[in-house]
Formats: structure tokens, C-alpha cells, sequence
């Protein structure tokens, strides 16, 4: 790598592009070094061969960077910083570190700038409300105990559970909808739990994003008209937004009404006049479209769903059925 007689300097050498120096964001969070890392990430991602599932959200990226770019002062905020680099670290570990030769490489040209980025990432408050999200995937699957004397396993699992902490216990099944995949459910003493997905030797925490999900579903997801629905359940339970999550209303499913109160007769009459299972309305081989009803918040809403072939989703003609109900559904996503 060329000398680093200026701080300002990006240097570019044949192969894949080669960032200098170290960005110090963490330190130094001025304007001229969070474009300096802007031009990075876009120098990095521009061309790369990002698969179809993760266009959407690299295109969004590129417009939140050229919108910071153009704000004023008081709009350039943290959070709208935070959510580019919370992008960029996850397209550049996933699309540019397989073209280096190895992870030495890797991690001598782009390390200093993932680490700097990540080290940013870690006490903002978008990791750590999304830490403190604890998903309840208890319910939809049928776990078996992992074997006890399976520690590299656990290794492996406490590694990618970004938690400095043992866990007591455990389980995995096997999701209908993956041809391959395995589902980890790990306990912990504090009562927290969490959920990581495996294909072949590749892990990915659940971390209330549609990301791990989609990585996954892009080269293993089974489109059925057989499973699609319990897909659908656990992919809403799984993906939690700033405003809350989606809870799917099935068959099997109680109304989530709050705790400690009673219910009046009549509003429970009410929702129940206005709600049915999920049904699905159309199929083919690249989709199955539903009308679900859905509880978000204090609401009760109608909408369509669409699932694609490789696993992603999308809601479309919501409607809403009631509101101010005395519902809660944290205790179920």
C-alpha cells in the first residue's frame, strides 16, 4: 500500500479498492471524515455484484447518504447516520469480502475501516435497542435439545450470539419452509433467549432485521402452499421495526390482549367478528399472495401479503379493521 503522506489520501490499486488511513469516525466525527467514509462505502459497493434480495436495500442506502449529504446541520442526526453504516458493514462483509483472496487480505485493506464502523455502531442506540429486543419464537416451532457433549457447536453459537454470556441451554428444529437450514434457540439465566439460523456452516443471528431471514431464504427458501403461512409467522414474529412488530393472526393464536385487566365482553365479541385465519388467495411459482389480519400496536388491521420464491415479503392494501384496542403484543413478538 502506497505511504500515507496525507490524511485525506484514498489510494486505489488494481483489485479490489484499497482504503487510507484508518478513519477515525468514532474520534473524529467531523464532516470531512464522515464523507471520507461515505466515499469509501461507495467506492467499496457501487460496483459490486449485489444479489436482487439485497438491491433494495443498498439502492436506500445511496439515497440516505446523498440526502445526509445535502441536510443542513441539524438534520445531519446519529440515527440517520447509524442506519448508513449499520447497511454498509453488513453488504461489505457480505459482498466484498469474497473478493479477497483471503481474510488477511481482507481484513488489511478494509479492516481498519468495518472495525471503525462497527466500533460506532456498537454504543449507538440503534444496536442497543435492537439488542434489547428478545424475540418469542417459543411457540411456532417444536424444538429438540441439542446434545450435551456438542461444545463446538456451542462455541460457534455463543460467537455469533453477541452476548458475553453462556447459555444454559440449547435447541434447535428444523424449519418446514428451508430445504436445509436450522434454527437455534439459545436460553440464557437472565430469561433472554435467542435465535440463530445455520446453512451449511453459516450462521446469522436473528436481530429483529429482515437480513439474516433474507440470507438465508435466498438460497434455501421452499416456496408451498403447505408451509407458506407458517413462514409468514415466524418471519413477522422474527423482523420487529422502531414502531413495534406485526403479530399474524392464526388459527391457533390468542387474541393478545393485555395483562392484568379485564377484557369487556363486548369488544372481545367485536374483534372476533372482525378477524379470520390467514388465507391464501392466489399461487404460482414465483408467489403466493394472502389476506391476513393483522394486530400492530392497539390495532387490528387487513392487508394482503406477498411472498416471493426467494423468501421476501411484502404487505400491500392495509386497511384498518378497529383501533384502541386493549391489546399488546410484546409479549408475543
Amino acid at each position: 500500500m502506497g505511504s500515507a503522506q496525507s490524511d485525506e489520501k484514498l489510494v486505489f490499486e488494481d483489485g479490489p479498492v484499497r482504503v487510507e488511513p484508518y478513519i477515525m469516525l468514532k474520534d473524529k466525527s467531523s464532516d470531512e471524515v464522515i464523507e471520507r467514509t461515505f466515499h469509501a462505502i461507495e467506492e467499496y459497493l457501487v460496483n459490486a455484484e449485489v444479489d436482487e434480495i439485497d438491491r433494495g436495500m443498498t439502492q436506500i442506502m445511496f439515497e440516505r447518504i446523498a440526502s445526509y449529504r445535502k441536510g443542513d446541520q441539524e438534520s445531519k442526526t446519529d440515527e440517520k447516520l447509524h442506519l448508513i453504516l449499520d447497511d454498509a458493514v453488513f453488504l461489505i462483509d457480505k459482498y466484498v469480502k469474497g473478493t479477497y483472496q483471503n481474510n488477511l487480505v481482507f481484513a488489511k485493506d478494509v479492516g481498519d475501516l468495518l472495525q471503525e464502523m462497527k466500533s460506532v455502531l456498537e454504543n449507538s442506540a440503534l444496536i442497543k435497542w435492537r439488542m434489547a429486543i428478545n424475540l418469542n419464537l417459543q411457540s411456532i416451532f417444536e424444538y429438540s435439545s441439542k446434545q450435551e457433549t456438542d461444545n463446538d457447536l456451542t462455541a460457534k453459537l455463543r460467537i455469533h450470539s453477541e452476548l458475553d454470556e453462556e447459555p444454559i441451554k440449547v435447541e434447535f428444529c428444523r424449519p418446514s419452509f428451508f430445504a436445509k437450514s436450522v434454527l437455534y434457540q439459545l436460553w440464557y439465566n437472565s430469561g433472554r433467549r435467542k435465535y440463530i439460523l445455520e446453512l451449511e456452516n453459516s450462521y446469522h443471528l436473528l436481530d429483529a432485521t429482515n437480513r439474516p431471514i433474507y440470507t438465508v431464504s435466498d438460497k434455501d427458501f421452499v416456496l408451498s402452499t403447505d408451509t407458506v403461512k407458517d413462514y409468514v409467522d415466524f418471519f413477522f414474529r422474527a423482523v420487529i421495526g422502531k414502531n413495534g412488530g406485526f403479530l399474524i393472526f392464526t388459527q391457533e393464536m390468542e387474541i393478545p390482549y393485555k395483562r392484568d385487566i379485564d377484557i369487556d365482553e363486548n369488544i372481545h365479541k367485536n374483534i372476533l367478528e372482525h378477524i379470520q385465519p390467514i388465507e391464501i388467495i392466489e399461487s404460482s411459482e414465483e408467489q403466493i399472495a394472502m389476506v391476513a389480519n393483522i394486530f400492530f400496536r392497539d390495532a387490528l388491521f387487513k392487508s394482503n401479503i406477498v411472498v416471493n420464491k426467494d423468501g421476501t415479503c411484502s404487505l400491500n392494501n392495509e386497511e384498518l379493521v378497529l383501533e384502541n384496542l386493549p391489546i399488546d403484543t410484546k409479549g408475543f413478538v
